[in-house]
């Protein structure tokens, strides 16, 4: 599988997983695994026999499937019956037992915007060969995430026209192994359930662990970063004072397909530009509205981030940030103009991405001074539309009223006028009636008060997580350190314990009540739980890490110190993207509430291992420490010391290894949980329930890898502490090429999240 998914990528014409040869494999394998369990006598294990006997019914239903089911893809016009499809596994046309038409599409866009929500087809499913208006069975309707099943069909929404007169459905006709499969799931589900509460492994396991008594005591040095930039003597560029600009803040603009404040939409054009979202104490209102009414004191300003030294050469920038200035020559020329259309035409350039960034950012600014970005104008065009959002200099609306048309294409001037006389009360009268036009225009399809000021609230509160993530990222390692890795050698001397646990409990409570109070905010703002990305995915990965060091901690002190390690890298990558990812619209595939818990089982799984791994890490430290410190003690001829010394981390190194193995038996109960829930999720929205796309495929590898090391009575080795760490550390490495890997070399389906 994983030669697969690399070969894949790269050719993509040869079908891997459909060969004679990956099926065989795969049946070779179930046999002898079959077999095994019955030599092992796992049927006197009832439970763990129901968890084995659930995969080989899941791997059954695929069987069946890969033998007996057929999908494709039918394409319908309006009013016009269909009875054949095209199959994409008899690459043929293939009769169906009754004709399909089409009598409306439709999409269904967010309340006050022309964002889709949803695409809808209603189609009759007639008797065969009727193409008139009679011999009509059913009639229904195919959504996203909503199928039409008849007759052992099921139809899936793909695509649609240009002119909305047609559609594409996608098709799949499989009556038992989907039966078959969704059996194994629910078997899989039920066992696990028990496993949990009736195993006696894992009650032993758990046993062992609470029978490792140890003091840990540790001596920390509460260390507290502060980053400070040295200050400027040169004079800001131009601005408005912060109250005026906050007032533009308050403006509805409608960017990216969603309706917000302008404060985003300049929270965003900010640190696109210069990577914070501030600049040297000005906020990005003030930024924002500087580039507005003061560009030619702006163009000067060094505040261009870019990402590459090919660029600064190329722009004669002699530092990381350049001034919009120099992306043009002294003729006026564009200076990116080549090799961005070289790039664009598939020349190699080194450092390409770089090339690219910085030119979305010149077209960033280009596209500020014509106005474009400031669709601040509603007007809802016929009553059957909904509202369309303009800017000053739009193509407007021919039944537009004259006193609309004058105020849409003079109040921004009027406003122009008084920012240069500084006439700031007037300025923000002119500001309350714009604000008081687009409420006007856009009633009831505006956010309402409550999600408006709950997003101007994060924009004011999340003004960088970098530095944050910096600061929780040193003082875990420093915890991690002084308590775990040392933890044996000041353990004897009660150095230190209480202030160990009181910064890392205090850490760990108020960065979860941090992370609980953010992620609520993105919640309301968005509409949705966030969790349709990469980033917000990270931020509810950091938000589980301190959630289970906050339960976990006071069993072993070490789960504070992994917990601010892991939530300080999990917020580095959230911000990956700049200061603080968007708030955008689902798109439609993704309006699932299976998507909520197939994201949540898989990120708490993801949260299991990377403690796993760090307990595995704190292993191999406390080892090395433990014989560096009793070899010195033996040279000194201090036995006593050294015997006390090695029994203490021996005692701690044992149950760092029963709690990685406790820790295991949920991890991997919640990664096949979420896996199998994503295949029903992906069979409700696409008619396949395993596609193997590269990140699912390495998520199966992950689960593989992992249940390895489950097999202690089987694999000997995996009882030994120093065997099993080593597997667990190595083991990690599939879950960083799932979750980065993957989505930076062999991109998917999956190339979102």
């Amino acid at each position: 599988m994983i030669s697969a998914t690399v070969i894949q990528r790269y050719f993509a014409d040869i079908d891997i997983y459909n060969s004679i040869i990956f099926v065989s494999l795969w049946i070779a394998g179930s046999i002898l695994a079959l077999l095994y369990i019955l030599k092992v006598r796992l049927f006197k294990r009832p439970v763990a026999f129901m968890i084995h006997i659930s995969f080989a019914v899941i791997l059954l239903g695929a069987f069946v499937t890969f033998c007996f089911g057929d999908k494709g893809s039918l394409h319908l016009s309006r009013d016009i019956a269909k009875s054949t499809f095209y199959s994409t596994v008899n690459k043929d046309s293939v009769s169906l037992p009754f004709s399909v038409r089409l009598t409306g599409f439709k999409i269904v866009c967010y309340y006050g915007t022309n964002s889709p929500a949803d695409y809808v087809a209603t189609v009759e499913i007639l008797e065969k060969n009727v193409l008139s208006g009679s011999g009509i069975i059913k009639v229904g309707r195919v959504s996203m995430n909503r199928i039409l099943s008849f007759g052992g069909y099921r139809f899936y929404q793909a695509g649609y026209d240009d002119d909305l007169a047609g559609c594409t459905l996608l098709i799949s006709h499989d009556p038992w192994g989907i039966g078959i499969t969704y059996t194994g799931y629910a078997l899989l589900l039920l066992s696990l359930l028990l496993f949990l509460f009736t195993d006696s492994h894992l009650r032993r396991l758990i046993r062992s662990f609470k029978s490792c008594g140890l003091e840990r005591l540790s001596i920390v040095a509460a260390i507290f970063l502060s980053t400070s930039c040295s200050a400027r003597n040169d004079r800001l560029p131009k601005h408005l004072p912060a109250d005026v600009a906050d007032k533009f803040g308050e403006l509805y603009v409608n960017y990216n397909g969603r309706i917000q404040p302008l404060n985003s939409l300049a929270k965003d054009f900010t640190v696109k530009l210069y990577g914070n979202g501030s600049y040297r104490g000005l906020s990005c209102n003030q930024v924002f509205t500087g580039w507005i009414f003061y560009h030619s004191s702006w163009m000067d300003e060094p505040m261009i981030m870019l990402k590459s030294g090919g660029v600064r050469t190329a722009l004669g920038s002699d530092g990381k940030y350049a001034r919009f200035t120099d992306f043009r020559d002294r003729y006026n020329e564009y200076k990116l103009d080549e090799p961005v259309r070289n790039i664009l035409s598939g020349k190699y350039i080194d450092g390409a991405k770089g090339y690219i960034d910085a030119d979305e950012k010149f077209n960033i600014i280009a596209g500020l001074y014509s106005g474009k970005y400031l669709r601040i104008y509603p007007f809802r065009v016929s009553e059957n539309s909904g509202v369309e959002w303009f800017y000053q200099g739009d193509l407007l609306p021919d039944n537009i009223s004259g006193e609309e048309f004058f105020f849409i294409r003079k109040s921004w001037d009027y406003i122009f006028e008084l920012v240069i006389n500084r006439d700031y009360d007037n300025l923000m009268a002119a500001i309350d009636r714009i604000i008081a036009y687009q409420k006007k225009g856009a009633g009831d399809t505006l956010p309402s008060d409550f999600r408006f000021e709950a997003e101007l609230l994060y924009n004011r509160y999340f003004f960088s997580v970098k530095p944050v993530a910096f600061a929780i990222l040193s003082a875990g390692f420093l915890l991690f350190l002084t308590g775990t890795v040392f933890g044996g050698l000041t353990g004897r001397l009660g150095m230190g314990r209480k202030v160990v646990i009181f910064v890392g409990v205090t850490a760990c409570f108020v960065l979860l009540a941090v992370l609980t109070f953010t992620i609520a905010l993105r919640w309301i703002i968005g509409g949705h739980i966030p969790l349709s990305n990469g980033s917000e995915m990270m931020l509810f990965m950091a938000w589980c890490t301190l959630l289970l060091s906050a339960v976990c901690g006071r069993k072993l002190i070490e789960f504070y110190h992994f917990g601010l390690i892991i939530c300080g890298l999990c917020l580095l990558v959230f911000v990956m993207g700049g200061t603080s990812p968007q708030i955008t619209l689902l798109i439609p595939v993704l309006s699932s509430p299976l998507l909520c818990i197939h994201v949540a089982l898989v990120m708490i799984a993801y949260t299991l291992f990377a403690f796993i791994a760090f307990i595995s890490l704190a292993f191999f430290c406390s080892k090395f420490v433990d014989n560096f410190v009793n070899n010195r003690l033996s040279k000194k001829n201090i036995v006593d010391k050294s015997v006390e010394n090695h029994v203490e981390n021996s005692v701690h190194n044992l149950k760092l290894y029963y709690l990685s193995r406790i820790m295991l038996y949920p991890a991997l109960f919640c990664l096949a949980c979420g896996i199998f829930i994503g295949a029903v999720w992906a069979n409700i929205s696409w008619g396949s329930y395993w596609s193997w796309d590269p990140k699912e495929t390495w998520a199966l590898i992950t689960m593989l890898v992992y249940v390895v090391a489950l097999h202690a009575d089987s694999i000997k080795s995996f009882k030994k502490p120093l065997v099993f760490h080593l597997y667990c550390l190595l083991a990690f490495l599939s879950v960083i090429i799932t979750y980065f890997g993957v989505n930076y070399f062999l991109g998917g389906m999956h190339s979102y999240a």
